[in-house]
């Protein structure tokens, strides 16, 4: 992480934090799909701790293995890339 502080410009360092927010973004999701849902809260506290967990983990494994575009669109702004015309 410290190299990737060093140069916040390298391919690699926009690769790493356009995957971050994209992950990020999919936790936000999994978190709002859960607290929509009609079941019942078990345990209160208990297990909502492991239920971020594990929607962290489930969002992080997403992200690496499904393209989104998010992440796509991220790495193109950050590497001021411009965006493709629509014809």
């Amino acid at each position: 992480m410290a190299a990737l502080k060093l140069d916040p410009t390298s391919p690699q360092a926009i690769s790493a934090v356009a995957s971050q927010v994209e992950a990020l973004f999919l936790q936000m999701m999994l978190k709002s799909m859960r607290d929509a849902s009609m079941g019942d809260e078990l345990d209160g506290n208990e297990m909502g701790v492991y239920q971020d967990m594990f929607d962290k983990q489930v969002a992080l494994t997403i992200s690496q293995h499904q393209d989104l575009g998010i992440g796509a669109i991220l790495k193109r702004q950050l590497s001021g890339k411009p965006a493709p015309r629509c014809a």
